[in-house]
C-alpha cells in the first residue's frame, strides 16, 4: 500500500534529482515534506530561467516513466561524505560529515540524497500525479521549489482546486479578529477568547459527569493522572503555531478525560459523546482504529456493537481510536482520540479533544460568509 508520506517523500527526491540533472552545479540543501506537500531547497549561482518549473516538471515525468528503483542505503558519515563529494554535492557532503552513527541515503538510479527519516516508494513508477506550484527565492543563491502530489490525476485536480481557494479558507487569514501576532507569540483577542472558551465549554459539558477542571502543563496532567481515577484536565498551552497555525501548533488547548471503571461501558459512552458533539458542530469525520487485530480488542468490539464503520490499522503498543476531519487543503487532522491508559496496576481509558484544532477546522469548513455560525449551536 502506497502511503501519502511515502509518496511525498519520494516526490521530494524525484524533484531533487531533476534539479541536479537540469542544473549542473546545483547544490541540494534539503528535501522533504513541507506544508501539505513536498519541497526542495538548492543553491545555484547562475540566473534561473522563467520556464524552470515547466522544465523540472517534464524531467520529473521522465523519471517517473523510467520507473527508477528507489533504494535506501546506510553508510558511516565519512563514506557518505566521500560519496557526495564524488557526485559533486559538496553541501550534502558537509552536512552528513557532522552526523553521528549511520547516515541514511535514498537512491533513484544514479542520483542519491541524504534522508534522515521517513518511508519511500519502491520505485518512481508508482509515484502518482504531481504539480509544482511555486518557486521562492530564499537568498541571493538559495531557491525553494514547492509541489503537491496525489494518487491520480483526478485527485490532483481536486487538490489543485483546493489550493486555489485556500486563501479564502485558511483559518490564519487576516480579518477574522480572533488573535494577533506579536513576535513569535499568538495574542488572543476578545472575540477569539470567546469563541475558544465557548467551544471548550461545549465539550466540557458533554463530559460533565466526569469533569474536574485543572489548569496547568503536562507535568501536572501526569501527576493528577496517578492520583485521580476519574478527571478532566484543561491544558492551556496555546503558543506559537507551526506551518498550519492552530492545526499543528506544538502547544494548544486540549481537554483530557481519564476513566478507570467499567471500561466497556465507558468506551461506548466516550464514542457516543464524541460522535454527538462532532455531529452537532457539523463535522464530517471518519474513525481510524490502531492496534492488534484481535477479537477481544475493546475498541473494535464497541465499534462493532454500535454498527459504525472504521478503518483498521495494524500497530504495536496500546490500542487507540482517532476521529479525523479534513482541512481546506483536504489533509486529515485528529479532532479527538480515545486510547488505553495504564498506570501501575490500573487499566483505564482516556479521551482527548483538541479544542483549538476544532476551532481551526470549523473556520476552514465554513462557507466563508459566516465562519462562526456554529456558535449558535453551543
Amino acid at each position: 500500500m502506497v502511503t501519502e508520506l511515502a509518496r511525498k517523500n519520494s516526490f521530494s527526491r524525484i524533484l531533487a534529482g531533476a534539479i541536479v540533472e537540469l542544473l549542473p552545479g546545483a547544490q541540494i540543501i534539503q528535501a522533504g515534506l513541507s506544508f501539505h506537500g513536498y519541497a526542495c531547497d538548492f543553491l545555484y549561482s547562475a540566473p534561473l530561467s522563467p520556464e524552470l518549473l515547466e522544465r523540472l516538471s517534464e524531467r520529473m515525468r521522465q523519471v517517473i516513466r523510467e520507473n527508477r528503483e528507489i533504494r535506501i542505503l546506510e553508510m558511516v558519515p565519512f563514506s557518505a561524505s566521500e560519496f557526495f563529494k564524488k557526485n559533486e554535492q559538496k553541501e550534502r557532503a558537509s552536512q552528513v560529515l557532522r552526523q553521528e552513527g549511520l547516515v541514511r541515503l535514498v537512491r533513484l538510479g544514479d542520483f542519491a540524497d541524504w534522508c534522515e527519516e521517513g518511508e519511500h516508494l519502491s520505485s518512481t513508477g508508482s509515484a502518482g500525479a504531481f504539480k509544482l506550484l511555486n518557486e521562492t527565492k530564499l537568498g541571493r543563491k538559495r531557491t525553494r521549489i514547492f509541489g503537491i502530489a496525489a494518487p491520480s490525476k483526478k485527485e490532483l485536480k481536486d487538490l489543485s482546486s483546493a489550493w486555489e481557494r485556500f486563501g479564502e479558507k485558511d483559518h490564519e487569514r487576516e480579518g477574522l479578529g480572533l488573535w494577533c501576532k506579536e513576535g513569535g507569540d499568538r495574542l488572543w483577542l476578545p472575540k477569539g477568547l470567546d469563541a475558544r472558551g465557548r467551544l471548550a465549554s461545549f465539550w466540557r459539558k458533554a463530559f460533565a459527569p466526569l469533569a474536574q477542571q485543572v489548569e496547568g502543563g503536562q507535568a501536572i496532567l501526569e501527576r493528577l493522572s496517578e492520583k485521580i481515577p476519574s478527571s478532566m484536565e484543561l491544558l492551556k498551552l496555546s503558543g506559537d503555531a507551526g506551518d498550519r497555525g492552530l492545526l499543528d501548533a506544538p502547544l494548544s488547548l486540549a481537554l483530557r478525560i481519564n476513566h478507570f471503571l467499567d471500561l466497556q461501558s465507558f468506551c461506548s459512552s466516550f464514542l457516543q459523546t464524541i460522535h454527538k458533539c462532532l455531529t452537532i458542530l457539523g463535522f464530517a469525520y471518519r474513525i481510524r482504529c490502531f492496534g492488534k487485530k484481535r477479537k477481544g480488542c475493546l475498541f473494535r468490539r464497541s465499534l462493532e456493537e454500535l454498527g459504525w464503520s472504521f478503518q483498521e490499522v495494524e500497530a504495536d503498543g496500546g490500542s487507540r481510536l482517532e476521529f479525523l476531519a479534513e482541512d481546506a487543503l483536504r489533509c486529515e487532522w485528529v479532532l479527538a482520540e480515545i486510547g488505553e491508559l495504564k498506570l501501575k496496576n490500573l487499566r483505564g481509558l482516556f479521551a482527548t479533544v483538541w479544542v483549538e484544532r476544532n476551532l481551526a477546522l470549523l473556520i476552514e469548513q465554513s462557507d466563508g460568509s459566516s465562519p462562526f455560525g456554529w456558535l449558535r449551536t453551543l
